[in-house]
């Protein structure tokens, strides 16, 4: 009877831990630049079908309205959906000087990227709502 009741508690202390944790759900930040739908990881590696790996960016050029599921390496996954392209075109009225003066109309805000050898620079954004002036890096 002792040898029955001890391997009774043996056995029920057997048994698969797991990590009381939630698993995490991937934090990303979703950046639209007309076709293009950028996808870059907050924490963690993720992994996003339908996208390609360009950097620490994941991409997708669709001008549709879609959704998509972001997994979050070893953790859980969780889907985010992104608006449609705009069909309107951005007006840009644009002054030569010594400086390049860029008037903007028909939109609330406008952001510029730097493009370095055929990518976008998208840590660096300038947003403006009126008239900006850049430098002249061009010839």
């Amino acid at each position: 009877m002792k040898r029955l009741i001890a391997l009774l508690f043996l056995l029920a202390g057997c048994g698969i831990k797991a990590n009381p944790e939630v698993l995490k759900a991937p934090e990303v930040e979703i950046k639209r630049i007309g076709q293009k739908v950028y996808v870059k990881s907050l924490s963690g590696e993720v992994q996003i079908k339908g996208f390609e790996r360009q950097g620490d960016y994941w991409v997708r050029e669709e001008e549709r309205p879609f959704c998509f599921v972001v997994e979050r390496i070893g953790e859980s996954s969780k889907k985010f959906c992104v608006a449609g392209a705009f069909e309107e075109k951005p007006y840009l009225k644009i002054s030569e000087g010594e400086v390049i003066e860029v008037y903007p109309s028909n939109f609330e805000a406008y952001r510029l990227y730097n493009l370095r050898d055929s990518s976008l620079s998208l840590e660096n954004a300038k947003t403006f709502r009126e008239s900006i002036k850049l430098e002249r890096d061009y010839w």
